[in-house]
């Protein structure tokens, strides 16, 4: 088996209690700079590890359009740090969980 990859991005203003989202074509994703935003790109990569392991690795990266923008997600990113550690953990369980139970076949 060889690994299994899913990538995905968005574009918005996360800071704001009702966040705004802009929609990108995929294309423009990497290019686009409007002034007033924020970017996030997530991959998540399952790889084989042996005969019943495998290794899933997670990196997602934020970026700003300019320097307003970045302001902004640095206090909402302040305000919310503590919890995505602890969101990427009950994440990861949910995952190995699912997987297991695949593999053993139960619903």
């Amino acid at each position: 088996m060889t690994g299994r990859e899913v990538v995905f991005g968005a574009i918005g203003k996360f800071w704001k209690a009702d966040i705004e989202w802009r929609d990108v074509p995929v294309e423009r994703f990497a290019m686009f700079q409007e002034p007033g935003w924020g970017k996030i790109a997530c991959h998540l990569l399952v790889r084989p590890d042996g005969p019943d392991r495998a290794m899933l690795t997670y990196e997602c990266r934020t970026g700003t359009t300019d320097s307003g923008a970045r302001r902004m997600l640095a206090r909402y990113w302040w305000l919310i740090r503590p919890f995505v550690g602890h969101i990427m953990r009950a994440t990861l369980r949910t995952i190995s969980a699912d997987a297991v139970r695949a593999r053993c076949g139960t619903p």
